[in-house]
């Protein structure tokens, strides 16, 4: 018996520039993590992600903890399916447009 693989949905991403801000907050008495990411929405502009400063975001987001994840290239081809719906939520990070991918 054979599975077939997924379905890639995205490809060519080989060296596309990205960027990511994580944040981390206690709900419920437990830790629980978003992630932003201008995946799909734009190359993470220098001029942009340099104005980015973690702890300001924190405290607009009363996360506990922010990390600026980036900017990197994909060094992966393409982006398969997700097993997990997340609600497409977009948010301005000072002028860089990110959507919530986890």
């Amino acid at each position: 018996m054979s599975t077939s693989a997924p379905q890639r949905l995205i490809d060519n991403m080989r060296n596309v520039r990205y960027g990511e801000v994580l944040a981390v907050f206690a709900r419920d008495n437990k830790l629980e993590a978003e992630v932003y990411g201008t995946q799909m929405i734009n190359d993470c502009p220098d001029e942009l992600w340099k104005t980015l400063d973690a702890a300001a975001i924190a405290s607009e987001m009363s996360a506990l903890a922010v990390k600026l994840n980036g900017p990197r290239y994909w060094v992966l081809d393409g982006l398969g399916t997700k097993v997990a719906f997340v609600e497409p939520v977009m948010r301005d990070f000072n002028g860089l447009m990110m959507r919530r991918i986890a």
